[in-house]
Formats: structure tokens, C-alpha cells, sequence
């Protein structure tokens, strides 16, 4: 009766944190962002995670981890995402989950079309040409090493995403994100300071995905389990000085689509 008491003093603790915590907005424009709560009342999943963590030890010391998964999948999820709660769970669980993930990237067949560049005004044109194909909600995974072109792509993609031509866009290096204003909102963000998926998820950062714009994520080669599986992924290689070869990819429907309209555009 004691430990059942404990158990459900647990999952109150829990459950009151998350709705004080989206009831507030924890934003800072200098730094972090650990709670989105003005962008959607709810969706404080990231910063709410390392408030969790600290209950995860106590709990699987004193209940095991069946009982661990009992609080966890207790605690209310935002529509369409329960990314984060996933990294606490058990990691047999996880793993059964990264299987089935790749079992079915194995059954869908993936999309895949190659460009070559020779300068940078090139990569601007062929990311503006994407950013033409965007909805709201749709995610670039941007992937290659330093001055691969990834910054340059993404001002064309803000350019196809209707960003006035005279706004000025760049790397986040510092602020982590920047938003612009199109037809949509323009969500660009880099993530190369952060050193782990846990800074990651106390930044909030996964919310941005499950916002009414668009993302672009520099470095999203990082952690890309915590991407939604409608992205379409675009990577950099370096050819030489001035050439690039970017190559677009994709196994969701969405993203296949994407693709598609940028194939039938530059052909």
C-alpha cells in the first residue's frame, strides 16, 4: 500500500510539472529556449524531459522499470509526438523501436536525386527551387561538414519561402534558431554548439518541428532519430573550391513528394 501511494504521489508530481511548466513561457531570446509554452499551450516536452530525469533513478530503484514505464506512458503527450518521453524509456525498448523503424524504411522505397553546383549562387538557386515545393510543416535535414554550403542552400530555401530577398540570413550559430517571415514562418536552425541530444530536448528544439512553419536544421546528421520521418534529408559533399554535390533524399510520402516537384522543376 505504501509503495502504491509513492507510485501515484509520482505520477501527480509529474503530471502537475508538466501543466505548470505549459502554462508558462521559460523563452529567452539570448540563449536557450527551455520551454515553448507561447508557441502552444502543452508542448513542453524537452524541457519537461530533464525535469523527469531526475525522477527516473528513484523510480526504477524502488519499482523497477515495468513500473517506470507505468509513470512515463501516464503522462499526457502532445498530439502527434512523444519523441522525447522515448529516450527515457527502457533501452531494449528503444531498440525495438530503431528496429522497426528501419524494417519499415526497408519496405518503403526511398527517393533520391543528385545536383551538382559550381557556385554558391547554384546552391542558392537549386535551395530556392525546394523552397518553393515546402508546406507548412515540412523539415530539411541539412547534412555535410563546414563549408559544405549549407547556409547558402538555406537562404534559398527561405528565398522559395517567400523571405524578402533584402533579408539578411544566417547561421544561428549562437541563438541556436532563427525565424523569418514568408508565406509561413521559417524556422532556421543550427545546432553544431550543442553536444548532446539531452542539450538538444532542454532547448525545446524538438517543438519547432510540430510548429505551423518550416524547419531547416543544419547538422540534423547529429541525432536524426529525433527527426520526424516526413523530412527530406539533404546532404553537402565538397568537390572542389566552388562545385558541391547535393543530394536529396527521402522515404516518407511527403517527402517523396517534395522531391518529385523539385525534379519536375529543374528539368
Amino acid at each position: 500500500m505504501a509503495e502504491l501511494t509513492n507510485l501515484v504521489e509520482v505520477q501527480r508530481e509529474v503530471r502537475q510539472t508538466r501543466y505548470a511548466l505549459s502554462d508558462s513561457t521559460i523563452a529567452g531570446r539570448s540563449g536557450f529556449r527551455a520551454c515553448l509554452g507561447r508557441r502552444r499551450k502543452g508542448c513542453c516536452h524537452g524541457f519537461l524531459m530533464v525535469v523527469i530525469q531526475r525522477l527516473v533513478k528513484r523510480m526504477e530503484s524502488m519499482w523497477g522499470r515495468k513500473t517506470k514505464e507505468m509513470v512515463l506512458s501516464s503522462i499526457p503527450s502532445r498530439r502527434g509526438c512523444s519523441a522525447p518521453l522515448a529516450y527515457l524509456l527502457p533501452k531494449k525498448i528503444n531498440e525495438n523501436n530503431k528496429i522497426n523503424i528501419m524494417n519499415q524504411k526497408a519496405i518503403m522505397k526511398e527517393r533520391c536525386v543528385t545536383y551538382d553546383t559550381a557556385s554558391d549562387q547554384e546552391t542558392i538557386h537549386l535551395g530556392q527551387k525546394l523552397g518553393e515545393a515546402l508546406k507548412r510543416g515540412d523539415i530539411i535535414a541539412l547534412v555535410g561538414e563546414l563549408g559544405s554550403g549549407k547556409t547558402w542552400f538555406t537562404k534559398g530555401l527561405a528565398l522559395g519561402s517567400g523571405v524578402s530577398p533584402d533579408t539578411i540570413v544566417t547561421s544561428p550559430s549562437f541563438a541556436l534558431i532563427n525565424e523569418y517571415e514568408g508565406r509561413y514562418t521559417f524556422f532556421h536552425m543550427d545546432v553544431y554548439r550543442l553536444e548532446t541530444l539531452s542539450d538538444f530536448l532542454a532547448a525545446g528544439l524538438d517543438e519547432y518541428f510540430y510548429q505551423d512553419g518550416v524547419v531547416a536544421m543544419e547538422w540534423a546528421d547529429r541525432w536524426p532519430e529525433v527527426l520526424p520521418e516526413w523530412r527530406v534529408k539533404v546532404e553537402f559533399v565538397i568537390l572542389n573550391s566552388s562545385s558541391r554535390r547535393v543530394i536529396l533524399s527521402g522515404y516518407d510520402p511527403r517527402a517523396i513528394e517534395i522531391i518529385k516537384t523539385v525534379e519536375q522543376e529543374l528539368n
